[in-house]
């Protein structure tokens, strides 16, 4: 006997989304399998209990491309699927963003999220798509996942913002924003990330005519995204209301999942009564090594003061102490406009580059902004050494690679 699964489907701007569950991977917490046109993932969330008293949550997502989405055979010697190729990695990454702050403070469960690609059909871009998938999965889930998150990426094609616009829209477009948000308690929609990038043809466009991205385009872009995520936000939220979802409490005396705590309030305020003067001086050195060595300084000689009043508690004392560095930090920023390099808020470290750095290769830079340094090297090479794309993206070849 098939199992009965249960699917919703809007259009949201001019795509079509579909959103099932009951079908596959019954095992785990939740799963959802997620389409828009031809192009089909699978998401999966599982959970299980903390692994010692880690001080982060320990959330991991992965993405799977599988080369059969594309009706293509894997490449290599062993004709299969290796390690994720970058375009997963950052895919995942993006996935994981607006997630993990969708957890309440004291999770330490560890989550797993997987993205299976089933499908893809050259139109619809997976990313966007395996975002809502993963929301919707852990809604579904028992976990205590305080969505769902919405995702939408927009395109200024033609002097106006597109919802989700296919391969070939993008073609046009000068510049996109991918934003993912989730209602408060108001209803509204809180933005939770943002991510921008200029198409390669921006330019070109622009000389045809096209609006130059200026700021006051880009909030209007974020204006716009607020309703297309509240649309997705719906889609799960109908979803999980067709589905018997019992969420796990996080309170009580036998809550399902337990909350760890940092810090106590009494701890925080013995370590701001005893330390806060001197955190307050070691974060007003500019020197970054002096300013790390002043606050180890700090936390030893607090830690040490205070094991005799808590000799249960000693261990909350350092991530106390980091609260309390942290809060007095943006204090000194907002209050006295003062980050801790000593520079206002609108001021820029000082920049300085030199060309020629290495001998013998092609070209070679060396950028310093502030105290962070990179070392570009570049390499020409053949039209022939291009490198081949293995993975299900619509690329083929590709003849500028970046590596960091």
């Amino acid at each position: 006997m098939s199992p009965e699964s249960t699917a919703v489907e809007r259009t949201i701007g001019e795509q079509t989304i579909k959103l099932e569950t009951g079908r596959v991977a019954g095992q785990a917490d939740g799963a959802v399998i997620a389409s828009a046109g031809e192009t089909m993932v699978l998401a999966t969330a599982t959970s299980s209990a903390p692994r010692g008293d880690g001080d982060f949550f320990p959330l991991t997502v992965d993405v799977e491309e599988r080369m059969y989405a594309a009706g293509k055979i894997p490449g290599g010697f062993f004709r299969r699927e290796g390690k994720s190729s970058e375009k997963a990695t950052l895919q995942a990454r993006l996935i994981d963003r607006p997630m993990r702050p969708s957890f309440p403070a004291g999770f330490r469960n560890e989550v797993h999220c997987v993205v299976t690609i089933l499908a893809v059909d050259n139109a619809n871009p997976t990313d966007i798509l395996a975002i809502n998938a993963v929301s919707a999965a852990l809604a579904l889930s028992p976990m205590p996942f305080e969505g769902p998150v919405g995702a939408v990426r927009l395109s200024h094609i033609g002097g106006q913002w597109v919802a989700n616009a296919t391969y070939e829209e993008r073609e046009e477009e000068t510049i996109e924003l991918v934003i993912a948000g989730r209602k408060n308690a108001a209803g509204e929609i809180d933005i939770m990330m943002i991510e921008a990038a200029a198409s390669e043809e921006c330019f070109d466009l622009i000389a045809a005519g096209a609006p130059a991205p200026d700021e006051r385009l880009l909030a209007e872009g974020i204006e716009a995204a607020k309703g297309y995520i509240a649309e997705v936000i719906a889609v799960q939220e109908d979803l999980a209301g067709m589905v018997d979802v019992t969420k796990g409490t996080v309170d009580g005396e036998q809550p399902d999942f337990a909350l760890l705590v940092d810090y106590t309030d009494e701890i925080f305020e013995r370590v701001k009564t005893e330390s806060q003067a001197e955190v307050r001086e070691a974060i007003a050195v500019t020197d970054k090594g002096e300013r790390r060595r002043r606050l180890a300084l700090i936390t030893d000689a607090a830690t040490e003061r205070l094991a005799e009043e808590f000799p249960e508690q000693v261990h909350l004392v350092k991530p106390a102490l980091r609260a309390l560095t942290k809060k007095l930090v943006r204090k000194r920023i907002v209050d006295e406009n003062l980050r801790l390099d000593g520079r206002s808020t609108d001021q820029v470290r000082p920049i300085w580059v030199q060309t020629g750095v290495v001998p013998r290769v092609h070209g070679s830079a060396l950028f310093t902004r502030g105290e962070t340094q990179a070392l570009s090297v570049a390499t020409l090479g053949m039209q022939r050494m291009e490198q081949m794309i293995d993975d299900l993206s619509m690329d083929e070849r590709k003849r500028y690679m970046h590596h960091y």
